[in-house]
């Protein structure tokens, strides 16, 4: 029985290995620790194990359900992981300068020309701002 008990697990684990959304783990899950998955198959055969051998049987198959919720547990937080990461898109740096499209300065064009305008009214708050130009966004 033990030698059952760690074929599932290994089962478990390749079946995982292939699994990238949840619906496919709930499937996985539901093969092995549903009410007809391969754990409890073996759960209910307790009635034809030996009586003194029982609570032997019963600890190493509490083991393995634990060791099989564990495994579960990562793959599923990986899976989860991985659609986060995929919703988030590509990393960003924010050490990097921004990559301007046309777009983002078409949205930046009005607030340049009313900083511009601001700027040419000679503005005492504009002073003692002590405002810089950047480079790309308020040269003249």
């Amino acid at each position: 029985m033990e030698k059952d008990l760690q074929a599932i697990v290994v089962e478990a684990k390749c079946k995982l290995d292939s699994v990238s959304n949840r619906p496919d783990w709930e499937r996985v899950k539901a093969t092995i620790l549903g009410p007809n998955g391969s754990l409890t198959q073996i759960a209910k055969s307790i009635g034809k194990v030996a009586k003194e051998e029982r609570p032997a049987f019963g600890q190493s198959l509490n083991r393995t359900k634990k060791e099989l919720e564990e495994v579960f547990k990562l793959s599923l937080s990986s899976i989860e992981e991985k659609a986060d990461l995929k919703t988030l898109g590509p990393a960003i740096d924010p050490s990097l300068p921004p990559i301007l499209t046309e777009e983002h300065i078409l949205l930046l064009t009005p607030a340049v020309r009313s900083f511009l305008s601001f700027e040419k009214s000679g503005s005492p708050l504009l002073k003692q701002l002590n405002v810089k130009q950047n480079g790309f966004a308020l040269t003249h």
